[in-house]
C-alpha cells in the first residue's frame, strides 16, 4: 500500500481523498524525493557565496528571503555550518566595527579583514 493508492481510495475499500487533497499529498511527495536526490552532492560554492554576500549587504533579515530558503535547504550539513561560522564572523565584526561609522566603507572593509585575520591567528 502507498501513498498514491491511499489518496485515491483504492485501499480497502475507503472514500476517496478529494482531488485537491490527493494533488496535495502528491505535490508534497514529490518535492520530497526530489529534494532526498539532490541532497548527496555536495554545495556549490556560489550558492553559499550567495548567501553570504547577501547577509553582508542586507544583514541577517536577508536569511528570511525565499531564495536564500531555498539555497540553504538544498546545501548539505558541512556547507550549512560553514554558513553559520561566516554569518557568525560577520556578526561579530559588525558589533565591534558599528562605531566606526566615520569612517569610508573601504576602510571598514580593510579593519574586518584584519580582525578576521586576528581572530584567525589566535
Amino acid at each position: 500500500m502507498d501513498i498514491f493508492s491511499l489518496a485515491n481510495g483504492n485501499a480497502s475499500g475507503n472514500k476517496p481523498i478529494s482531488t485537491f487533497r490527493s494533488r496535495l499529498i502528491r505535490a508534497h511527495w514529490v518535492a520530497a524525493i526530489r529534494r532526498s536526490l539532490r541532497r548527496p552532492r555536495e554545495t556549490p560554492q556560489t550558492a553559499s557565496e550567495a548567501v553570504i554576500h547577501s547577509v553582508r549587504e542586507r544583514r541577517v533579515t536577508a536569511l528570511k528571503e525565499p531564495a536564500n530558503i531555498e539555497r540553504l535547504l538544498d546545501c548539505d550539513d558541512d556547507s550549512r555550518i560553514e554558513i553559520n561560522e561566516r554569518i557568525a564572523c560577520l556578526i561579530a565584526v559588525e558589533s565591534r566595527t558599528r562605531w566606526l561609522t566615520p569612517l569610508s566603507e573601504k576602510q571598514r572593509v580593510w579593519l574586518r579583514h584584519i580582525a578576521a585575520r586576528l581572530r584567525r591567528a589566535a
